[in-house]
């Protein structure tokens, strides 16, 4: 099945902790572009299972739109992420669709990122 969606259409965000084993002392959240893989940036966090403050995520988000020149159309994190809310508040600010999905549906995508991230924190 051919992949329909365009370039900065929809974007990712998700929290790298939801990939491995609850052995990780931060919270590592990141926002990518669903089509290209793009990874705009990261939230380190000094603490696990919190969500992240919204003013940082709304920085996060004006870096990655600032590479691009648009938002997205839409905005997905995988069901029942502690920070769906701060991450709901910011999408709803900036006129982004925004929708979850089970992590399950996302292996695909976020296969790299967790090869990647695996490297780094074994």
């Amino acid at each position: 099945m051919k992949n329909t969606l365009k370039k900065n259409q929809v974007w990712l965000a998700l929290r790298i902790n939801d990939l491995f084993p609850p052995s990780m002392a931060n919270d590592i959240y990141v926002l990518m572009d669903i089509n290209s893989g793009y990874l705009f940036g990261n939230l380190l966090l000094n603490t696990v299972n919190i969500a992240p403050k919204e003013e940082n995520i709304e920085a996060l988000f004006r870096s990655a739109r600032q590479m691009v020149k648009k938002w997205p159309d839409k905005l997905i994190m995988p069901e029942h992420s502690i920070a769906e809310n701060a991450f709901l508040t910011i999408a709803e600010k900036n006129g982004i669709s925004f929708g979850t999905s089970p992590l399950s549906d996302l292996s695909k995508i976020v296969a790299p990122l967790k090869q990647t991230f695996s490297s780094i924190f074994g």
